[in-house]
C-alpha cells in the first residue's frame, strides 16, 4: 500500500517530480501526450489545469497504477486527494515500456468525431490494415482527425507512432529523406536510402 502524502503537494509538481523520476523531458512528455511543451510547464508551475483528455494522456505516460488513476484525475481538476501515492513511490516501467511518438502538440482539445475516431480505430486494431487514407475536402479537419486517432491509437503499435511532415516537400524524390529525419535515422553503407528505411522497418509495427 502507498504511502499518504506528509506535506501537501500540488498537482503541477506532483507531475514534476513524476517526470523527473521517468527521465522525461517536458518536451518529450508533451510528445507522448500531444500538447506542447509550454503546456506542460504551465501545468507543473500550476498556471494551467489539463482538460480530462489531457489529464488521462498524462497518467498513462506518468504510468500512473490503475488503482490510483481516479485520484490522480480528480487532483488534475482541483480536488484535494490525500491519498494520492507520493510520485517517487508510485512504481515506474523501465523505459523500453515507453512507446514512442512525435506527433506535433495540438493547443486545443479534440471534440466530437467519435463515430470516425471508432471507425479508424477499428480498421487500424485490423493486422491486415496496412494503408489506411482519409478522404474529403480541404480544411474539413483531417489532419486533426488523423493526429487524434494516432494518439488514440498508441497502444496498438509496439514500436510507436512516426509523424513525417509532407507539406513542405516540392518534390516527391525527398519523401525518404523526409522518412528518415522522422524515424530518426540515417543512411550509411553502399545502401540505397530506400533500402535503409525498408530494412529499418520491416520487423516494426509501427504507424
Amino acid at each position: 500500500m502507498h504511502q499518504q502524502i506528509e506535506e501537501f503537494v500540488s498537482f503541477g509538481e506532483w507531475v514534476r517530480r513524476r517526470r523527473k523520476l521517468l527521465d522525461f523531458t517536458r518536451v518529450a512528455l508533451a510528445g507522448l501526450v500531444a500538447c506542447s511543451a509550454d503546456m506542460i510547464k504551465k501545468i507543473e508551475r500550476d498556471e494551467r489545469r489539463p482538460s480530462l483528455q489531457l489529464a488521462e494522456l498524462l497518467a498513462k505516460q506518468l504510468q500512473i497504477p490503475e488503482q490510483e488513476t481516479d485520484k490522480f484525475l480528480q487532483m488534475a481538476r482541483g480536488k484535494y486527494v490525500p491519498t494520492l501515492g507520493p510520485p517517487l513511490n508510485l512504481p515506474a516501467v523501465t523505459p523500453a515500456e515507453i512507446i514512442p511518438a512525435n506527433l506535433p502538440p495540438q493547443l486545443t482539445p479534440f471534440i466530437g468525431r467519435q463515430a470516425e475516431l471508432t471507425e479508424i480505430a477499428t480498421r487500424l486494431a485490423d493486422p491486415a490494415c496496412r494503408l489506411l487514407t482519409l478522404v474529403g475536402p480541404g480544411g474539413m479537419g483531417k489532419t486533426r482527425l488523423a493526429l487524434q486517432a494516432a494518439t488514440e491509437a498508441r497502444d496498438l503499435f509496439a514500436h510507436g507512432i512516426c509523424y513525417v511532415r509532407l507539406a513542405p516537400l516540392d518534390s516527391p524524390e525527398f519523401l525518404i529523406t523526409a522518412m528518415a529525419d522522422a524515424l530518426n535515422l540515417s543512411f550509411h553503407g553502399p545502401a540505397e536510402p530506400d533500402a535503409h528505411v525498408m530494412d529499418y522497418l520491416q520487423h516494426k509495427e509501427c504507424l
